[in-house]
């Protein structure tokens, strides 16, 4: 059995006005003339308890086609994530080759999307610029809610991570066994 602790998310609650709206979260300022003044339409809801699991030394325990995930462990030739083009020659070479060599029978890997997360909070990050055009620019983190703010990985300053959507094409489907 895996260690685990119990908590409680927010989530995204269902509003009507979604059917007609995007939901939205705005990072910058309106201008005085625009009516409508409101930063979000995002209402949030907790939900029951639910377990979160560690699996810190089980990784080898998950599987793509069992689990819908698998821990891969890899080190990057990519020496600045912020750099573009970087990251485009070089990662996303390496992140088609690791799925070509742990998934079976694919036929071609497309990297369709990727962003740069960091563990900076949102006062910090605003501070900045906002270019949400550029993938190489950081956008807010999902590093708390993984990890915990107590995690010794962020007693070391910012964290990043690069964030890959892949479409996997393959040429048959995987074994049931």
């Amino acid at each position: 059995m895996f260690p685990s602790i119990s908590t409680t998310f927010q989530y995204l609650a269902w509003q009507k006005l979604y059917e007609t709206e995007k939901p939205f979260k705005l990072f910058v300022d309106l201008p005085a003339h625009v009516s409508d003044q409101r930063r979000t339409n995002l209402e949030f809801r907790s939900k029951d308890a639910e377990d979160i699991i560690d699996v810190r030394g089980y990784e080898a325990s998950f599987s793509l086609d069992i689990h819908g995930f698998q821990f891969i462990k890899h080190t990057t030739s990519v020496e600045d994530f912020h750099d573009l083009t970087e990251v485009q020659e070089k990662y996303f070479k390496e992140v088609a080759e690791i799925i070509r060599d742990n998934v079976e029978d694919v036929e071609r890997v497309v990297i369709f999307d990727w962003r740069l997360r960091t563990s900076m909070n949102e006062d910090e990050y605003m501070k900045g610029r906002v270019n949400l055009s550029n993938r190489s620019e950081a956008i807010l983190p999902a590093v708390y809610p993984h990890i915990g703010t107590s995690s010794p990985r962020l007693q070391f300053g910012p964290q990043e991570e690069l964030v890959i959507g892949a479409q996997i094409k393959r040429l048959r489907a995987p074994s049931a066994e």
